[in-house]
């Protein structure tokens, strides 16, 4: 099993030209998602990501699964360090967990569990490669389709077709 530290590898990876950015959680989440859907079909691992509750995702159920990939969201007067630390002690067999992290707490705690560590941007790698193998491409989503229209888009729309609230006319 692989636990991702969600958004410490979308942080360490932004550089990448896969679209992540952490001013813009919400499609990042989206994109991270499909990605990890894709790299578990290839590799049959199993995969759960851990994400910060207070970054966006507070709204949004705390354990759920997407695509076959598990999430988990921390609560938002905690933390997807605190929130992988307890699933690292509840496991309890971490031989095979793999933790991706690149986040000192964390993997100081996973390697004295025993589990694997793997820096973010090495297990980037690790999925670029299966890619490669299986000579599939990244699935490409525009983050604009996550995030929905900008502000001045929403006005323009609302203006051609008023806003929702207006009470409409019966005919």
């Amino acid at each position: 099993m692989v636990v991702l530290d969600a958004y410490n590898f979308i942080g360490q990876n932004e550089d990448r030209d896969i679209g992540f950015a952490m001013s813009r959680p919400a499609a990042s989440r989206k994109k991270l998602i499909a990605l990890m859907a894709r790299f578990r079909t290839l590799t049959r691992e199993k995969i759960m990501l851990v994400f910060d509750g207070g970054e966006g995702g507070a709204h949004l159920p705390r354990h759920q699964s997407e695509q076959g990939v598990d999430i988990v969201f921390s609560t938002p007067k905690s933390s997807a360090d605190a929130e992988i630390m307890e699933i690292l002690s509840e496991v309890g067999g971490t031989r095979n967990v793999t933790v991706v992290s690149s986040d000192n707490d964390v993997t100081r705690f996973a390697k004295r569990m025993g589990a694997k560590v793997v820096d973010c941007r090495e297990f980037w790698r690790t999925v670029m490669r299966a890619f490669r193998e299986h000579r599939e491409s990244i699935p490409e989503e525009p983050p604009e389709k996550f995030e929905g229209p900008s502000e001045a888009e929403a006005k323009l729309w609302e203006h051609i077709f008023g806003a929702e609230d207006e009470p409409r006319e019966s005919s």
